[in-house]
């Protein structure tokens, strides 16, 4: 049982982590949400912020679900990228850190008896 919850769970987030609705403030600020996540009540998405003319970007991710009553999954991180074309465009590299926390109220079978 506990393998088939961590396979749809996993299941579930790469199938939600790549389609991001993208809208822009300004010409370097932009916000985005994951639509597709939003069928599971998973809410993620990311603030971002494209600097030196469009060859760097800061970004910051969230991520938040409550499958059940029980069980609350949080996130949040931090990544920075640079674009080997500039302009925010095409092939980049960089690295982040994420911070993850999971709230679970859990009983043991011994206490139910």
């Amino acid at each position: 049982m506990k393998k088939i919850l961590v396979v749809s769970l996993m299941l579930v987030l790469v199938a939600t982590s790549g389609a991001f609705a993208q809208k822009k403030f300004s010409e370097n600020n932009y916000a985005g949400i994951n639509p597709l996540g939003l069928l599971f009540k998973i809410y993620s998405g990311e603030y971002g912020r494209f600097i030196n003319n469009g060859a760097a970007e800061i970004n910051v991710p969230f991520f938040y679900w409550a499958p059940t009553t029980d069980l609350t999954i949080l996130g949040l991180g931090g990544s920075y990228r640079m674009y080997k074309d500039g302009n925010g465009e095409g092939i980049f590299y960089g690295g982040g850190l994420q911070f993850l926390s999971i709230s679970w109220n859990y009983t043991s079978a011994e206490k139910i008896t």
